[in-house]
């Protein structure tokens, strides 16, 4: 970890070999912070920034969980919370990433989120890194819509475990927005419809950064399923009252999927 300090800057140099000589470690609490914090700021920062930000702390926390791993083994539950503070984190870095149109890279570090989500053995932080993985591979243009597809059936294990659960309902939320783009429109409007109570009343059980997959999926994806088929009136419907009071902003990667 010490290895590159000086290309950071005098003072983060210091700042990281002054943490390297103390002997503490950052709780899962301080973690959760941690993740808040990035997350306020990918909505109201430049990209640029947020990325360097989110870069020091993935660092910290992939030097934690070797210490960790090294200490007390993989399975421990500090070591899984670890694990979810990393996936948090990569897919923060992803989402930036991807608004910085550095798509191969995105990509990779999607594949290192979900690995670490697995690693946490968090079965709503699975579902979560994974819907967000495929909506960005809608909404940022990174991956084909029959890719995105077969991407969201590899999650069927996971969905099975928690059928009718808000974090099944985010997988089929991406999944009605990729079958209206290749034109499977019967099926785009009945997963909508068969998920819309759940995506306007739900949230995601995670232990980290829950509130990443909330904001603005129902009307969103309504809009996406009624405009491809040609249907405005649809379209412009508004949904339950929940959904009507859920923000929207007008970028879609700002959106959680």
């Amino acid at each position: 970890m010490a290895a590159g300090l000086g290309a950071l800057g005098p003072s983060e140099a210091l700042r990281q070999l002054i943490d390297l000589s103390i002997p503490s470690t950052r709780s899962a609490a301080d973690w959760e912070l941690a993740c808040a914090d990035h997350l306020y700021a990918l909505r109201r920062r430049p990209p640029t920034q947020v990325q360097a930000d989110i870069h020091l702390d993935l660092m910290a926390v992939v030097h934690q969980v070797q210490q960790s791993i090294a200490q007390i083994g993989p399975d421990h539950a500090h070591t899984r919370d670890l694990y979810r503070a990393l996936a948090a984190l990569a897919t923060l870095h992803a989402n930036v990433l991807t608004r910085l149109a550095q798509h191969g890279a995105a990509l990779r570090w999607w594949r290192t989120a979900c690995h670490a989500a697995d690693a946490s053995g968090d079965l709503y932080l699975q579902l979560g890194v994974r819907s967000t993985e495929a909506g960005h591979g809608i909404d940022g243009g990174q991956r084909d819509p029959e890719t995105v597809l077969r991407l969201l059936s590899s999650a069927a294990p996971l969905v099975e475990k928690v059928p009718g659960s808000y974090g099944a309902a985010l997988i089929d939320y991406t999944r009605c927005k990729a079958l209206a783009m290749v034109g499977r429109h019967d099926e785009a409007r009945a997963t909508l419809e068969r998920i819309s109570e759940r995506l306007s009343t739900g949230h995601l059980p995670a232990s980290i950064m829950a509130d990443y997959w909330r904001l603005g999926q129902f009307p969103y994806a309504r809009v996406w399923v009624y405009s491809a088929v040609g249907d405005m009136a649809k379209a412009s419907e508004r949904g339950t009252r929940s959904s009507e009071t859920t923000p929207i902003t007008s970028t879609p990667l700002s959106r959680a999927c």
